[in-house]
Formats: structure tokens, sequence, C-alpha cells
């Protein structure tokens, strides 16, 4: 699908060789995150979607009106970024 983008999408694997051998953890969480961000509508204006607002939707949805009192829906959030992270994390290029 890249041909077909508008703007090419950034190589994820490459992430800890653009910021000196190191992978940016922190950074990496704020973009996924991005509920800190001012100003970034429903979708985002950014390329990232804002998944910590997407991720916590979600699993108020899940809960439902009765549940949702009771719903960790920060931890579901931590959790979901937490293994995105891994995941970006284990496919840097060596």
């Amino acid at each position: 699908m890249r041909p077909y983008l508008v703007k090419h999408p950034s190589d994820l694997t490459t992430l800890a060789k653009r910021s000196g051998g190191a992978f940016p953890t922190q950074l990496v969480w704020l973009m996924i995150d991005g509920r800190a961000e001012k100003d970034t509508g429903p979708h985002g204006t950014r390329e990232m979607p804002v998944w910590g607002r997407e991720y916590r939707q979600e699993v108020l949805r899940a809960a439902g009106p009765e549940g949702a009192a009771f719903a960790q829906p920060e931890w579901y959030v931590r959790g979901r970024i937490v293994a995105l992270i891994d995941y970006m994390a284990r496919i840097q290029a060596k």
C-alpha cells in the first residue's frame, strides 16, 4: 500500500539507528499515547494517531455502563502501549 499513500510512512525498524543506537522509548511512548499534546482533534493532526485516547475508549466500551466504574482504563492503556513499544524495540535493525 506504500505507493498509494500521500506521505510515505517512517521506517520504524530504524528508530534506534536514527537515535544514536539507543531505542527512544520515552519519545515513542509520547508519540503513541499522544494525550499530552494539545489540539490533536479526534484522530490527531499528525501522522501517528492518538492511541492513548483510542485504547481508553476501547476499554470503557468493553466494560459497558455497569462496569465502567470498576474498569481500570489507565492500566489497560499502559499495557497496550508497553506491548506496542516492546514489539517496536524488538524489530529494530541490527
